[in-house]
């Protein structure tokens, strides 16, 4: 009887860890990388009517994201700079895909919530991150000393990728 049920714990428990590799569904999206998942709504969904495409603030894409619910799930949100850069190495080093995963797009930015702060002579100012989704490859092909971080003004608009977090 022990046995069956050490058994029955056992293979639980395999299946919660075989079930959250990366590029499996879980919890209402795809796990693009450990411990975040991808709304995995198709790339023309992601239009804000204000541009007719996928553009969007960062007050208008935490307003998408609040009124996103995919599979019973409505806790997306915008991804952080280092959510944007796990999803960049997970997807470029996944095979398995062949590329990104919808509703990622090559050769675009991607808004994230997190800011910078920089003081001036003039004063502070507050920046926000952006990430270039391309091919680290490419990317240093074009230019040696590149990166796919940029730093914008706090009204800068870029592409969305909602996402959600689990343990």
């Amino acid at each position: 009887m022990k046995i069956a049920i050490f058994t029955i714990v056992l293979l639980c428990y395999c299946n919660v860890l075989i079930s959250q590799e990366v590029g499996s569904k879980y919890q209402g999206g795809i796990v693009i990388a450990p411990g975040i998942i991808i709304n995995p709504i198709k790339f023309t969904d992601y239009v804000n009517p204000k541009y007719n495409k996928n553009l969007f603030s960062y007050e208008e894409a935490v307003l998408k994201c609040k009124r996103l619910k995919t599979n019973g799930y409505n806790d997306w949100r915008v991804p952080s700079i280092v959510d944007l850069q796990n999803i960049h190495l997970y997807a470029e080093d996944n095979r398995v895909w062949g590329g990104y995963p919808e509703p990622i797009e090559p050769g675009f930015t991607y808004i994230s919530s997190s800011t910078k702060k920089n003081d001036s002579f003039i004063g502070p100012k507050v920046y926000r991150y952006l990430f270039y989704m391309v091919s680290t490859k490419a990317l240093t092909k074009l230019n040696p000393s590149s990166t796919n971080i940029e730093l914008r003004s706090l009204d800068a608009t870029g592409r969305l990728i909602a996402v959600r977090y689990f343990r």
